[in-house]
């Protein structure tokens, strides 16, 4: 048993008992709280009724009283040891056993304080935690991609028409509010998906003509080298024959 100052008082109001009755106070005591721990535990003597506890006082009564009388020298001392087993068992389950409890029922609870104090603060500290640099770099292009973050819901509305719950400002230009609610944006992922490959064909096109003009052009160039270089040949047999 977790010591409480109505214990340590029972400690001293049991030796001042044992000594008065002419035994050995060294021995007795702790054998006399160990006689009584035995008997009962706090939890049982918290909640027990009136009836049950004077029972159980006359239960640790009389285990006092058998244990101590074996040892008791002078016989005419045996109705003071009566009334000290008595009150013994009293003062045991009317003040110690439910001081012990309550001090037993507080301490659980800061454990749990403890438990729910530590929890609370991991908690927050994990939430301010900030945001790595791969994690906002995902995040942007999401962004960029389909105009919303990921936190944001797709639901649908009384027409059956996709909306876009959000709790954040939506990055696309071209979105469009529906009714009054100024989270609520039009989801327009097929939009951007056609806009981006329709872009990408365009520019695939663009690319391709840009090819054809060069490799035309290049070809200009080589028959002009070409003819260029028959004249300079011409001229030079031109030469060589005069």
């Amino acid at each position: 048993m977790e010591a409480t100052e109505e214990l340590t008082e029972f400690k001293k109001y049991l030796q001042d008992g044992l000594e008065a009755l002419g035994l050995d106070t060294e021995v007795f005591v702790e054998y006399t709280l160990g006689v009584l721990e035995a008997s009962a535990s706090p939890n049982s003597a918290a909640k027990a009724a009136a009836d049950a506890q004077q029972q159980q006082k006359q239960q640790i009564q009389q285990e006092l009283l058998e244990t101590l009388s074996l040892s008791l020298e002078d016989s005419a001392l045996q109705q003071q040891l009566q009334d000290f087993c008595c009150s013994c068992a009293a003062r045991w389950v009317e003040v110690v056993l439910p001081a012990a409890a309550q001090q037993k029922q507080q301490q659980r609870q800061q454990n749990l304080e403890a438990v729910f104090s530590s929890s609370t603060t991991a908690a927050a500290e994990v939430d301010e935690q900030p945001e790595d640099e791969a994690a906002r770099r995902i995040r942007e292009r999401v962004v960029q991609q389909y105009g919303f973050e990921f936190d944001e819901m797709v639901e649908c509305d009384e027409e059956g028409k996709l909306q876009l719950d959000s709790s954040s400002s939506s990055s696309s230009s071209s979105s469009k509010k529906q009714g009054d609610d100024p989270g609520i944006w039009c989801n327009d992922n097929r939009a951007r998906v056609q806009q981006a490959a329709q872009a990408a064909r365009a520019k695939a096109k663009a690319d391709h003509e840009m090819e054809v003009q060069r490799n035309k052009h290049q070809q200009l160039l080589q028959q002009q080298r070409m003819e260029k270089e028959k004249q300079r040949v011409a001229r030079k047999e031109r030469k060589a024959g005069r």
